[in-house]
C-alpha cells in the first residue's frame, strides 16, 4: 500500500513535469524548506514551512516511511524512532517545483522506565503520592520530572530503620526538576547522580559515605549541608555563588575557599581536617564557625556584616581581622595564639582562654562586656578602657602580676575570677566604692591578703 502511494507521488511529479515541458514552461518553480534536516521526538508534531509558495498553490505532501512519520498539509507527526524523507510537490502559476527534508525521529525518553540499583530507593519513591501516575509499580523519566522535592531523611542516627536505608541513589539523576533533596542519615556511597540535578536549591546529606561530589553545575544552590562523612576530602563551591547557608562538619576536607560566595550569610565548617579557610570580602556573612579543625592562622577582611566567629580548638598562632565593624562575639580559645591585634569597635564577648598570650591590648574594644583570658602567660590585664566590662575570668595565669579594672563603669552584676592559680598577682586597680568592696570580698574569700587592692 505504502509502495503504491509513493509511486503515485512520483508518477504525479513526472506527469506535472512532462505537462510543464509540453507547454514550454521551462522555468521551474523554486521552493525550499527552511532547513535541510529536522529532528523530532516520537509523539511530537511540527508544521513545516515551504519558502517560495504563494497562497493558492497546489501542494502535495508525502512521507517516505509512514511508520516513522506522517504528513498532512505540512503537519508532521513523529510516530516511532527512525528516519524518513518528507517531500512536497507544488504547482503555482503553471510552474512546478519540489523540495524534500530529512527527518530523524528520536525516542521519547520520558517514556523510559528508570532502573534503580537500590530497591529501597525505589520503594521510598513509589510511596510518594502522585509519582507513579499510572500505578504500574514503575517510574518513568516523565513521571520523575513531576517531582520538585524529595525528603527521605531519618531525623537522627538513632531513628534509622535498616530495612529502609538507601546506599545507592543511581536513578535520581532523572529527577531533573528537583529543587530540594534531603537524604539525611542514609550512607549514600556515590553522589554522582546529584551532579545532574541543576535546579537544586537545597541539598542535605548528613551521614553519607561518598568520597567525592561534583557541585559545579548546581548554580541555583542556596543551602548546602554535608556532615559526618570522613571520606569526603575535597569540596569545591566556587560555582555555587548563590549559597546563603553552608554547613560542612565532620568530614575529611582540608581546605575551603569561600571568597566567591558573595551571598553567603552563615558558614559552619566544624570538626573537619581544615588547614586553610579563605573568607575575605563577603558582604553578607553574618556568622562563621570553624572550630575543631587544624587551622594555624586566620587572616580575613572585608566582612562588614560579620557578627560572630567561632574558631576555638584549632592550632591557630596568628590572627588578623580587618574591616569587621559589626563583630561582637569572638571565640578563639584552645589555640596557640601568642599575640592578637583587636580593633573591633563593637566586640562584646571575647574568649581567648587556653592560649599563649603574654600581652594583650584591649583599648580598641570599648564595648567589651565578657572576657575569658584564663590559662595564659599574661603579665598584665588592663581593662581601664572597657567601661562596660562585666564578666572577667583570669584564673590560672601563673605570670599575672597586675589587673586594672578602674574604668568608671562598674556593673553591680559583675563577676570576676582573679585569684585562683595566679600566684604572682600583686596588684588590682579598681573603682572606688562598690567595685572596691566587691574585689576586697573576693580576695578575702580566696585568702589572698597578699594582693594589693588600690581604689582610684
Amino acid at each position: 500500500m505504502k509502495t503504491a502511494k509513493f509511486l503515485t507521488f512520483f508518477v504525479l511529479l513526472g506527469t506535472l513535469l512532462f505537462t510543464s515541458c509540453d507547454k514550454d514552461e521551462a522555468t521551474p518553480l523554486t521552493i525550499k524548506f527552511q532547513k535541510a534536516a529536522i529532528s523530532m521526538v516520537e509523539g511530537d508534531t511540527t508544521t513545516l514551512v515551504v519558502e517560495g509558495l504563494n497562497k493558492g498553490a497546489e501542494v502535495t505532501w508525502n512521507s517516505s516511511n509512514e511508520k516513522i512519520a506522517t504528513v498532512k498539509d505540512g503537519l508532521v507527526t513523529a510516530l516511532t524512532p527512525g528516519n524518513a524523507i518528507i517531500s512536497v510537490v507544488a504547482k503555482q502559476d503553471g510552474k512546478l517545483g519540489h523540495a524534500k527534508i530529512k527527518l530523524t525521529v528520536t525516542p521519547n525518553l520520558d517514556k523510559e522506565v528508570i532502573k534503580f540499583t537500590d530497591a529501597k530507593l525505589q520503594a521510598w519513591l513509589l510511596a510518594m503520592p502522585g509519582l507513579d501516575a499510572n500505578k504500574d509499580g514503575q517510574i518513568t523519566r516523565g513521571e520523575a520530572k513531576s517531582i520538585n522535592k524529595i525528603d527521605f531523611s531519618f531525623k537522627n542516627p538513632q531513628s534509622v530503620d535498616p530495612a529502609k536505608v538507601i546506599t545507592n541513589i543511581d536513578g535520581l539523576q532523572y529527577f531533573v526538576n528537583l529543587d530540594t533533596l534531603n537524604l539525611n542519615n542514609h550512607p549514600v556511597a556515590n553522589a554522582e547522580p546529584i551532579a545532574k540535578l541543576t535546579k537544586l536549591v537545597q541539598l542535605q546529606l548528613y551521614g553519607s559515605n561518598f568520597p567525592t561530589i561534583d557541585l559545579s553545575a548546581l548554580t541555583e544552590l542556596q543551602d548546602l549541608r554535608i556532615t559526618r562523612n570522613p571520606k569526603l576530602t575535597k569540596l569545591d563551591v566556587k560555582n555555587n555563588t548563590k549559597l546563603v547557608i553552608l554547613a560542612v562538619a565532620k568530614t575529611g576536607i582540608t581546605e575551603m575557599d569561600l571568597t566567591p560566595l558573595k551571598e553567603i550569610e552563615t558558614v559552619g565548617l566544624n570538626d573537619n581536617k581544615l588547614t586553610s579557610v579563605k573568607f575575605s570580602n563577603l558582604p553578607k556573612l553574618d556568622r562563621i564557625d570553624i572550630f575543631g579543625n587544624k587551622l594555624t592562622a586566620i587572616e580575613a577582611s572585608g566582612c562588614p556584616m560579620l557578627k560572630q566567629m567561632f574558631a576555638n580548638k584549632n592550632a591557630i598562632s596568628s590572627v588578623v581581622l580587618k574591616d569587621m565593624p559589626e563583630l561582637f562575639n569572638l571565640v578563639l580559645y584552645e589555640n596557640k595564639i601568642t599575640q592578637i591585634d583587636l580593633n573591633l569597635p563593637k566586640l562584646m564577648m571575647l574568649r581567648l582562654n587556653d592560649n599563649a598570650i603574654a600581652n594583650i591590648d584591649l583599648a580598641n574594644v570599648p564595648k567589651l562586656m565578657i572576657c575569658d583570658l584564663f590559662n595564659n602567660p599574661l603579665v598584665k590585664a588592663d581593662f581601664s578602657k572597657n567601661p562596660e566590662i562585666r564578666d572577667i575570668v583570669l584564673n590560672d595565669c601563673p605570670n599575672l602580676q597586675e589587673i586594672n579594672i578602674c574604668n568608671k563603669g562598674y556593673n553591680p552584676e559583675a563577676e570576676y575570677t582573679f585569684f585562683y592559680g595566679n600566684t604572682q598577682l600583686k596588684t588590682i586597680y579598681v573603682d572606688k566604692g562598690d567595685e572596691e568592696t566587691h574585689v576586697q570580698n573576693l580576695a578575702k574569700y580566696a585568702k589572698r591578703t597578699d594582693v594589693k587592692i588600690i581604689a582610684q
